[in-house]
């Protein structure tokens, strides 16, 4: 039975639907991280600042084992 023009293109066609998944995929992950990057910067928005001037700062950790992490002090 001579092959049709369906069963020529089926590879072709499976591999374009999968490609179109993962780019569908993608663009929704992609508007999500957009959206939260745009929610925190509006929130940064009302954060308290203040103009001045580091003239000292160190490096430090803070607590121990697993929860230990860096701070910087600053003065």
């Amino acid at each position: 039975m001579p092959p049709t023009s369906l069963n020529i293109f089926a590879p072709i066609g499976r591999a374009l639907m999968e490609r179109a998944v993962i780019f569908a995929v993608g663009a929704v992950l992609g508007g999500v991280g957009l959206r939260l990057t745009r929610e925190r910067q509006l929130r940064a928005k009302t954060w308290p600042f203040v103009w001045g001037t580091v003239e000292y700062a160190e490096p430090k950790m803070v607590g121990g084992g697993q929860t230990a992490h860096g701070v910087g002090a600053l003065s």
